[in-house]
């Protein structure tokens, strides 16, 4: 399984590079070849470290903002019954679908950002997210 996802980063990687190269006519095929290794790092990187913030990012998001949709569709969300009664079935959808989000844009960052910018706060997720 290990050597599947090392084949399919490697070829994304290597399709991503080589998109790049083909794009501008004044870049150097020998200067992208010779960053590829660290492109290729970069990306596995991103995924690795990005990915799990923007899970924990968007789930913190996703359930403070279903707790407080749920919460004033109640009625009064400065209630405190009503804020933690919500959060019961507002957390847990956040997390839910803060998990998918966030697999979702960590992936986006990491590869959108492997080539030009790789190892910088957007490849890991710890600038905006969308």
């Amino acid at each position: 399984m290990n050597r599947i996802a090392a084949s399919l980063l490697t070829v994304l990687a290597l399709s991503l590079s080589a998109g790049k190269a083909m794009a501008s006519e004044t870049d150097n095929i020998l200067v992208d070849a010779a960053l590829l290794p660290a492109r290729s790092v970069g990306l596995v990187s991103g995924l690795a470290l990005g990915t799990p913030v923007a899970i924990v990012r968007k789930s913190i998001e996703r359930a403070q903002s279903f707790t407080n949709s749920i919460a004033s569709a109640g009625g009064n969300k400065d209630n405190i019954a009503e804020v933690i009664t919500a959060g019961a079935i507002g957390v847990p959808a956040g997390i839910l679908v803060g998990t998918a989000d966030g697999i979702y844009y960590g992936a986006k960052n990491a590869i959108v950002n492997c080539v030009d910018h790789p190892f910088t706060a957007e490849s890991f997720s710890l600038k905006e997210l969308e």
